[in-house]
């Protein structure tokens, strides 16, 4: 992505070149001819530059809302709802339940909630699990996580 700064200057160098995109893009380093051809042509069309060039929006507010409706009156299903209404992606509809209520969607509930150990005591812990003689469920315990963790 280049900045407005950039852009002005290449098309006006563009110009001052008689519209050769090689002699330009030579000079520069950028942009491609292709781009610095659609600047230009914006440029002569609009008489200038867009600072920024706003994304349009993928889905319209009532889809969210219908989305989030659906959610709330249909059982709070995350896949249940993307397979009714056909969009959107998981993340992508999280996100708008999140705007709606941050409270509406748990927090993920597979990861590890126990202490956290320094680098030193986890380097200690794996040391003390490969020269150990008994089980490893003595070793967890006695570095107070579980078995699996360790």
């Amino acid at each position: 992505m280049y900045s407005y700064e950039q852009r002005i200057k290449a098309v006006e160098l563009y110009i001052k070149y008689g519209r050769s995109a090689a002699a330009t893009v030579r000079e520069l380093g950028y942009p491609s001819k292709k781009n610095l051809r659609r600047w230009h042509a914006i440029y002569i069309r609009t008489g200038g530059l867009p600072e920024r060039s706003a994304p349009k929006p993928k889905y319209s507010q009532a889809q969210k809302q219908a989305a989030v409706q659906h959610y709330l009156t249909h059982g709070r299903c995350l896949a249940r709802t993307r397979k009714a209404l056909g969009y959107p992606a998981a993340g992508t509809l999280r996100q708008w339940l999140l705007e709606h209520d941050p409270d509406l969607v748990k927090e993920s509930t597979g990861s590890y909630k126990g202490p956290l150990l320094s680098a030193g005591a986890k380097r200690d812990a794996v040391v003390e699990l490969c020269s150990r003689e008994g089980a490893a469920s003595v070793v967890a315990e006695k570095l107070g996580v579980s078995r699996q963790v360790l």
